[in-house]
């Protein structure tokens, strides 16, 4: 997995929130992709905040809140959002 997928089906109710946005501007960008300042901004400083609390992005279409920062796990998480568990689907 890359920095530019976003590897889950996203429930309706959890595609505006700000997380689902952060990955698909990431991913516009790794694509080479344009995107105007403000979003280059906001997507500057949520990777800075993700990269100093040294968490990453997961998802769980099953809880009412969707997202959530979880804590990178050394040699496991090498990109934006959590990789699944052995047997594990996204």
């Amino acid at each position: 997995m890359s920095d530019n997928d976003i590897p889950w089906a996203v429930s309706p109710e959890h595609a505006e929130q700000e997380q689902h946005q952060m990955l698909g501007l990431a991913a516009r960008v790794a694509r080479g992709e344009s995107v105007n300042t403000e979003d280059e901004s906001r997507l500057t400083t949520w990777l800075e905040d993700l990269r100093a609390a040294d968490a990453v992005v997961h998802y769980d279409s099953e809880t009412k809140e969707g997202w959530f920062y979880v804590p990178r796990r050394p040699g496991i998480d090498r990109c934006l959002v959590r990789e699944p568990e052995p047997g594990e689907a996204h």
